[in-house]
């Protein structure tokens, strides 16, 4: 009678069936942190500003409030007007008087042209659209760190 055979069965073949599956599972895992570096699939830590935000349409013109809640970098901001983009960067043309950064009471307004006396704040921005023929617009949030937008909120006509 073979004693070791009696006590510990016929085991032989567990070993290398649990190291197989340990190699696949690792190499799964690493394949899965590499492909997320690789294509840049990782948090960058860069989110859109948490505001709150009101339209109003006058008939000849629109405004966009910052009602409420962090301040928002100009520079990372996009008015989208039936799908063309305008820059609310403080560099740029269509622009008058646009600060770096939007804070809660900042109102802009926009209309068909920037030399428009209406609406009456600043600053005020040309969207190149008769307000009355405005389907939507959009305000969208460019991460400045990588290709990223978000929609932060619509105005549909």
């Amino acid at each position: 009678m073979d004693l070791k055979h009696y006590l510990f069965g016929d085991e032989r073949g567990v070993s290398p069936v649990i190291g197989v599956i340990l190699m696949v599972a690792i190499t799964v895992i690493l394949a899965g942190v590499i492909g997320a570096f690789v294509m840049n699939m990782g948090a960058d830590g860069e989110t859109p500003p948490n505001v709150q935000w009101e339209w109003n349409n006058e008939t000849t013109y629109f405004t966009l409030e910052h009602t409420g809640g962090d301040a928002a970098v100009a520079n990372n901001l996009v008015v989208s007007v039936d799908g063309t983009e305008y820059s609310l960067s403080p560099a740029e043309t269509a622009v008058r008087g646009m600060p770096d950064e939007l804070t809660a009471g900042t109102t802009i307004g926009m209309n068909e042209s920037s030399s428009t006396p209406y609406p009456p704040v600043n600053p005020n921005m040309s969207i190149g659209n008769d307000p009355a023929d405005v389907d939507e617009i959009q305000l969208i949030w460019e991460n400045p760190n990588s290709d990223q937008t978000q929609v932060i909120t619509t105005y549909d006509g």
